[in-house]
């Protein structure tokens, strides 16, 4: 070997850590498959008879997501209760009555209130998610 490779300092080996950056993009993929998840799984309350069992699953749906969430970004569920609850109570309550207006106004089309609930159902729980999923992103909850 010559005198001149023999003096070079040995290249800095590549980190195998993940760095900040693919660590959020992880995390955030993994919220965001979670909320999708939920979403599809919500389009199941069609099965579901009475506007007001309807209401308290959906309620328990999006509290269970949230809660999940808050697992995913480390929050702790106890500084937030009083948003989550509040978040999880609207949405459950909200997917009866959407659902009821929307097939009110084209209900010449049968059985468009079994579709029109588990859209509605599932558009409320994506969108309360990806709320939420932006929210933590940003630190907002920190």
């Amino acid at each position: 070997m010559t005198e001149a490779v023999m003096n070079e300092a040995p290249l800095p080996l590549l980190s195998t850590q993940p760095t900040s950056v693919e660590i959020r993009k992880e995390r955030k993929q993994k919220a965001v498959n979670l909320v999708n998840l939920y979403a599809l799984a919500s389009v199941g309350t069609i099965v579901v008879p009475g506007p007001l069992v309807t209401q308290v699953l959906m309620s328990g749906v999006l509290a269970k997501l949230l809660s999940d969430l808050s697992v995913i970004y480390k929050v702790k569920l106890t500084d937030h209760k009083i948003k989550v609850l509040i978040a999880a109570v609207l949405g459950g309550a909200h997917s009866t009555w959407i659902s009821f207006y929307i097939a009110r106004y084209i209900d010449f089309v049968p059985g468009i209130n079994i579709v029109a609930k588990g859209a509605v159902s599932s558009a409320l729980i994506y969108f309360i998610g990806q709320l939420f999923i932006h929210h933590f992103e940003s630190g907002a909850w920190r």
